[in-house]
């Protein structure tokens, strides 16, 4: 048959967009097309609240890309270098050094960066395109329909491959319609967490850099404050911070239990801001480049990845084969090195 596209990749994500360029960047000659559900000035948001993540990556995950397929990265979409990440023990008086150097991301404007690049490759690129179902013909994906959420018309495009990078909740694989060995749904009980996180720009409180510390970003491991996951502060400057904890359902039910207490995501992660003594008159930051993403929460997956991830026409990629790394829910990295092996 003849198609309408080589790929369609379902997702401007970072998973997404890399996958899409990537494939350029090694066969211009391809027809790639992007699809994303939101309008281009946000690109790749995850819901109405932005898009909610840790934002730390490590250096050698931004210079794989550069080396690859000669992308540069820099300000202002790499907010802030760090020398490392730094997990603390409940009582912070133990600590462990891991990873080398990194960044902290602004998501808002990433995106932007990676839209652009990827046009300058070729690839045509759609916005306000839901992604519903996919298309099957004979046992194998020929591709993908959904609607125009500016006029709600159908949309319907055929492609030798459909690349999903629509999330971890993702509807396409969840509904697969040929049989084939990736896993569909995700044990949400036990292998999904809640997290939650601020972007606030704070005045200085006590010098404390088990609390704050603009070159590294910090880790506390603690069961009472974030039950079955972690908290986080991770610097984007010297007044600026991504600030929030994950929480595993079970566990916070069982902490709430024991400790005769009532507490939610949101109630914790708003304890953990005050119970930090380096960060004084937290506020929402108000800047131009995080309007519309300082404030949210997520659902993560922290287990291993998708045990299959291709079948016949169709791929999953980064958190839509869940490959964020269950020992710290870090997705970011093995997105890039799973979308540029991909393409």
């Amino acid at each position: 048959m003849k198609y309408d596209y080589d790929v369609i990749v379902a997702g401007a994500g970072i998973g997404g967009t890399l996958t899409a360029s990537t494939i350029m960047k090694n066969s211009p000659s391809l027809k790639v097309l992007l699809i994303d559900r939101n309008p281009e000035p946000v690109a790749g948001r995850k819901t109405g609240n932005g898009w909610i993540c840790g934002d730390a990556v490590s250096k050698r995950s931004i210079d794989y890309i550069e080396t690859n397929i000669g992308v540069k990265y820099s300000k202002p979409e790499l907010e802030h270098p760090v020398k490392g990440v730094v997990a603390f023990s409940p009582d912070r008086k133990s600590k462990m050094l891991f990873d080398g150097k990194g960044y902290v991301l602004n998501r808002k404007l990433l995106p932007q960066k990676q839209i652009t690049d990827a046009k300058k490759f070729g690839v045509e690129i759609k916005f306000e395109l839901s992604a519903e179902q996919l298309i099957a013909d004979n046992g194998n994906i020929i591709g993908i329909e959904g609607r125009n959420l500016k006029d709600k018309s159908n949309f319907k495009k055929t492609a030798k491959i459909v690349v999903d990078a629509t999330g971890s909740a993702s509807r396409l694989r969840l509904n697969l319609p040929i049989k084939t060995q990736i896993q569909t749904e995700i044990d949400k009980a036990n292998d999904m967490e809640s997290t939650g996180r601020y972007i606030f720009d704070f005045e200085k409180g006590i010098e404390d850099k088990t609390f704050f510390d603009p070159e590294y970003c910090i880790i506390h491991l603690d069961q009472v404050q974030a039950p079955g996951g972690y908290a986080w502060v991770f610097p984007k400057s010297e007044n600026k911070v991504n600030i929030g904890l994950g929480v595993q359902g079970k566990s916070l039910d069982r902490r709430n239990k024991r400790l005769g207490k009532t507490d939610s995501l949101k109630s914790l992660i708003n304890e953990y801001v005050t119970l930090n003594k380096a960060i004084v008159n937290p506020t929402l930051s108000e800047n131009i480049d995080d309007i519309g993403n300082s404030q949210g929460t997520w659902q993560v997956s922290v287990r291993r990845q998708n045990d299959c991830m291709v079948a016949n026409g169709y791929a999953i990629v980064g958190d839509s084969a869940w490959m964020a790394r269950p020992i710290d829910a870090g997705g970011i990295g093995p997105a890039i090195y799973a979308s540029m092996t991909l393409g």
